[in-house]
């Protein structure tokens, strides 16, 4: 028996309908949807975080997102700080009023920083630097950075290393390495196993934006099938207002059918058969998960603590893939067995040196809340989280503290000679200790990279968020008529395979 059959000549009229309607009136849309999401996709070509645009350009909405870009990662004696993030590095010796661009021997340009290592404490005389290309160490004295370690590789996160003078990296966020300063050894851990235990029930909204992020898939499997439903959906937008338009003005200017014919074979075969089915399945889980994103917030706070029931639940989260996971990592001094790492679904520590892993015990406090940034500054290790739920822990002992008062997330500290400066997605704020009264401490870090990101602006872009910020519904629409051109093309297929 088939489990598909042709349609009937009825039902394929009323398909065709169905398509050329959902085609004609989505296709532009979709073809840029589809252009700007092959581009969201590739957070390391350099370019699109390192090419400025004006803030103008941008909807409210998105221009909150842009103090966030400039900095990420800090360190300071006091006197100078040097700041950094994707977009370059930079060091300012007059609280931020002008920044000047760090130099890195040998190359012409900047390379994304992604992390930073302050290893004296109060001082920037050892600092090290993350990059997209390998790990540099920076001469304070001068403001430029000399190559170290592994270069065209991806160091994503940096910190020091148990022993002193040794620093713990991830490489391409799954690798952890250890450097030694001194004999430029590579320490290996192995993560062999590369799995976590048995994670926690995995919520409806956090499958939702894997699934259309690409994270659902294991390691780089998800963005490569996220990509190819890119290309397809925009090649099927272009083909088939090229097929349209030339059947369409071929019967106005009264060519015949036959003259056309070659055109209009290759632009069906290459838009049904081959685009079509090889990209049906991705445009399809990409377009019914968009609708929920439009609406990110509601949708949220609708799936708050809803869970995916154990039989739905992908393989791939039945425990976490260390692949592609590791955000930030720190060790303990004193201790090599003894690591922290965080991922988009928790922090988790080891006490045998990878071998066995557990949730730790900051991430229980952290409610409702999973990926985290790490940062380790001499004995204190910190994990911001959003929301004002941002933890620091003595490495002498056990228990987290809540940081008061902190806004939005820490993603970075530095230890001067005065106390302490902390980095967040608002600003750079002062304190005497690491839990006392917060200051703003005056340094205008936004300075160093005025503008936004071509990144940001392509995401604007692809929400239809430039247009208006309640152009959601329309996207809804587009989402809808993607749909249903996934849906009707195959069938439509089944009766026309070929021409």
């Amino acid at each position: 028996m088939k489990l598909v059959t042709k349609p009937s000549p009825q039902t394929y009229k009323l398909l065709r309908k169905i398509h050329k309607f959902s085609g004609l009136t989505a296709a532009v849309w979709l073809l840029i949807v589809a252009t700007t999401g092959i581009l969201l996709d590739h957070h390391e070509w350099r370019w699109l975080s390192q090419t400025s645009v004006n803030n103008e350009l941008m909807s409210d909405q998105m221009q909150r997102l842009t103090p966030a870009t400039v900095m990420r990662h800090i360190s300071s004696d006091g006197q100078s700080i040097i700041g950094g993030s994707e977009r370059g590095t930079w060091y300012s010796r007059d609280s931020g009023n002008t920044w000047v661009a760090i130099k890195f021997k040998g190359l012409t340009g900047q390379p994304q920083l992604f992390d930073m290592a302050q290893i004296d404490s109060g001082g920037i005389t050892q600092t090290y630097l993350a990059t997209d290309d390998g790990l540099w160490k920076l001469d304070s004295s001068v403001m430029m950075a000399s190559r170290l370690a592994w270069q065209n590789n991806a160091i994503t996160s940096l910190s020091e290393g148990s022993i002193p003078g040794t620093l713990l990296a991830v490489r391409n966020h799954s690798d952890l390495l250890g450097y030694d300063l001194a004999s430029t050894d590579v320490i290996s851990y192995d993560l062999s196993t590369r799995y976590l235990g048995k994670l926690a029930p995995l919520e409806v909204g956090r499958l939702v934006m894997d699934i259309h992020f690409g994270r659902a898939l294991p390691g780089s499997w998800g963005p490569l099938v996220n990509d190819i439903g890119g290309v397809a959906m925009a090649v099927l937008s272009l083909t088939g207002l090229a097929y349209w338009w030339i059947t369409r003005s071929g019967r106005r200017r009264g060519i015949s059918m036959k003259t056309q014919r070659g055109a209009i074979r290759w632009l069906f075969r290459s838009h049904a058969p081959i685009i079509g089915v090889i990209g049906a399945i991705p445009i399809l889980y990409l377009s019914i998960t968009a609708i929920p994103l439009n609406h990110i917030y509601g949708f949220l706070s609708w799936a708050d603590e809803k869970v995916v029931s154990a039989a739905l639940t992908p393989p791939v989260y039945s425990k976490l893939h260390l692949e592609g996971e590791i955000q930030d990592a720190v060790a303990w001094p004193g201790d090599a067995d003894r690591l922290l790492i965080a991922t988009r679904l928790g922090v988790f520590e080891t006490r045998d040196r990878g071998v066995n892993w557990s949730e730790s015990s900051v991430q229980a406090l952290a409610t409702g809340f999973n990926g985290a940034y790490l940062t380790r500054r001499g004995e204190w290790i910190f994990a911001g989280y959003s929301e004002n739920k941002n933890y620091a822990l003595n490495m002498q002992q056990e228990n987290w503290v809540k940081l008061k008062n902190m806004p939005s997330a820490l993603t970075s500290a530095a230890q001067t000679s005065n106390g302490w400066l902390f980095k967040t997605s608002r600003g750079i704020f002062a304190s005497n200790a690491v839990n006392g009264r917060l200051n703003d401490s005056g340094i205008a870090f936004r300075h160093a990279a005025p503008g936004t990101t071509i990144f940001l602006l392509i995401a604007d872009i692809h929400t239809g968020l430039t247009i208006h910020k309640e152009f959601k519904w329309m996207s809804d629409l587009f989402a809808v008529l993607a749909i249903l051109l996934v849906i009707s093309g195959p069938l439509m297929w089944l009766r026309r395979k070929w021409v």
